[in-house]
């Protein structure tokens, strides 16, 4: 850790923190303070043969309170790494049976969200 000096001498140390996870951590704070306020974010993710990314980022979006999860499988070759997500944290996956493009995955998501997931907001999260 870095300590930072002042006028008034050193004042705490500050950990050394990557700026990828200093934004990570905003993110998070500031969504995490918006479901507070409308307790109602359901987080769509449209994916297309992902890795762990996409596990890591359910369980994270779980640790963080965020329940109305859905991932739209968008006609992958291996849906280990959903069924892998769905292990970790409640989700709803819905699956294309081929390849349809970002834009019917993103569609498909929304309009089961509208349906099974009324809520005020709505946010698309990808993976890569």
């Amino acid at each position: 850790p870095e300590t930072i000096h002042t006028d008034r001498g050193p004042e705490q140390p500050v950990p050394h923190q990557p700026l990828r996870d200093q934004y990570q951590a905003v993110d998070y704070r500031i969504l995490r303070s918006i479901n507070r306020m409308f307790n109602s974010i359901a987080i769509l993710i449209p994916a297309y043969n992902p890795k762990d990314p996409l596990v890591q980022l359910v369980a994270d979006l779980n640790d963080h309170g965020f329940s109305k999860i859905v991932v739209v499988d968008d006609g992958s070759d291996a849906i280990d790494t959903f069924d892998r997500a769905s292990m970790r944290a409640p989700i709803h996956v819905l699956r294309h049976a081929q390849n349809r493009g970002k834009g019917a995955a993103l569609k498909t998501g929304i309009t089961f969200i509208a349906e099974k997931l009324p809520g005020d907001i709505k946010t698309v999260i990808t993976v890569d």
